[in-house]
Order: C-alpha cells, then sequence, then structure tokens
C-alpha cells in the first residue's frame, strides 16, 4: 500500500512538473500559448480553460476601464507562467463583473 502511494504521489508530481504554461510575454505569445494548450485538452478540460480565460479578461477589462494597455499588462501579470489548472482556480475567485453593474 505505501508503495502504491508513493508511485501515485511521484506520478502526480512528474505531471504537473511537465504542464504546459501560459507565455504572456506579448499578446500575440499569449494567444498563442492558449490554442497551444487548448489543442492538448479534452473536450470538458479545454471548455473549463476558454472560459476561464474570457472570465478573467472580460473582468480585466472592466478593472482597467477600457484601457488597452492596461488590459494587456494586467492579463499578463495575472496568466503569465499559469498553467491549465491555475487560470482555472484564478477564474473561480473572479468575480462576475456584471453584477457590479446592478
Amino acid at each position: 500500500m505505501k508503495k502504491l502511494i508513493i508511485i501515485l504521489i511521484s506520478l502526480t508530481l512528474l505531471t504537473a512538473c511537465g504542464e504546459k504554461k501560459l507565455d504572456g510575454s506579448s499578446p500575440e505569445s499569449l494567444k498563442n500559448s492558449v490554442q497551444e494548450i487548448s489543442k492538448s485538452l479534452s473536450g470538458e478540460e479545454q471548455k473549463a480553460f476558454q472560459q476561464a480565460i474570457v472570465k478573467i479578461s472580460i473582468a480585466t477589462a472592466f478593472e482597467t476601464k477600457g484601457d488597452e494597455a492596461k488590459i494587456q499588462e494586467a492579463i499578463k501579470n495575472k496568466l503569465d507562467g499559469k498553467t491549465v489548472a491555475e487560470v482555472i482556480k484564478i477564474a473561480e475567485k473572479v468575480e462576475n463583473p456584471l453584477n457590479k453593474l446592478d
């Protein structure tokens, strides 16, 4: 039993180390890395990842009041170097900006 747990933990750690991360060095790099990572995901994972990206992008646009330079910088700061799981976790914490309009 101990051996099985050790093997499972080792596999989890190795898998996590090999996860692709977003490249936010430029808007084009970010776009390309989102597309590349999306291709490697299953249907449900891909949907959750893309929804997370959209939610974070919309919230960031509201936060920066639509200033394009500030949007790009804020998105870079939020997403650069993040894995799919990290992006989804960030999106879960983002409040829907449309709720603030009520």
